[in-house]
């Protein structure tokens, strides 16, 4: 049973700016969607602190109408198709590095939470419009082209390929062609996986530490509200004799941790 306490709606922190200590994380949230393109108040990792990076452009954001009018011209069905085997967090992995490339703000995002899913491949796709990451299966028309890392080690696959596999017509063997396929499907597999492994244990490690945590902080919980009943029960502020073969001290104590259970 959880004990049940008065609701309250959460305002801005002291040090946040005047203009929006006093709106709550969702007027909050409807302000600056004025403006930026945001994903949904409810989606994960939208928290206060997310949005009031954005307000005070600590982390990656971009104009609303911009983004509308990029989206605008695309066609969904062809220019937002993603490539076999992509997912969420092989493309928050993907944008991030592409931030850093471009000398922008990172995402905003910690470790182990990924973006809503529709926001973060608009995102994916105003930033890499050549499909440099292979996010996607075609670039956008007209694309515009940045000179980062990228993008030059895409130039250099498409030379490599050029030169050692299209030039002496090798892609035409059927045979071939098909091998080439299904070691390109079975390293974007093989690199997901590992990436998937790697999140999983890193959540893993956390939630263990924030469990044994957690067990302390329950157990001193228990213990001072089973010690705050014993002396509204008994009168007795001598804390430590409900600890002593108390009959009564053990039977608060069992009833605190009924009733109050996680």
């Amino acid at each position: 049973m959880q004990p049940i306490r008065p609701e309250r709606q959460q305002r801005g922190a002291p040090d946040e700016p005047p203009e929006t200590r006093d709106l709550t994380k969702k007027k909050l949230h409807e302000r600056l969607s004025e403006h930026w393109f945001l994903p949904p108040n409810e989606a994960r990792g939208v928290t206060r602190v997310y949005l009031m990076q954005v307000h005070r452009h600590q982390v990656f954001r971009v104009p609303l109408l911009d983004m509308q009018h990029f989206m605008a011209n695309l066609i969904p069905k062809e220019h937002m198709k993603k490539a076999p085997y992509i997912n969420s967090l092989d493309v928050k992995i993907k944008v991030e590095g592409l931030l850093r490339e471009l000398n922008m703000p990172p995402l905003g995002y910690p470790e182990g939470v990924v973006p809503e899913e529709e926001w973060l491949f608009q995102v994916a796709r105003k930033l890499d419009q050549n499909n440099a990451t292979a996010i996607f299966t075609k670039p956008v028309p007209n694309p515009v082209i940045n000179n980062n890392r990228t993008e030059l080690m895409l130039r250099a696959k498409k030379n490599a390929e050029r030169i050692n596999i299209l030039n002496p017509g090798y892609d035409r063997i059927p045979a071939f062609h098909a091998l080439l396929v299904e070691v390109w499907n079975a390293h974007k597999r093989a690199t997901n996986k590992h990436r998937e492994v790697l999140t999983l244990q890193r959540e893993l490690e956390h939630a263990i530490a924030k469990r044994d945590q957690e067990e302390v902080t329950l157990n001193a919980a228990l213990n001072q509200a089973a010690n705050d009943l014993y002396v509204r029960s008994t009168q007795d502020t001598t804390v430590h004799r409900m600890y002593e073969d108390s009959p009564h001290g053990a039977n608060l104590r069992f009833q605190v941790r009924e009733h109050y259970k996680v």
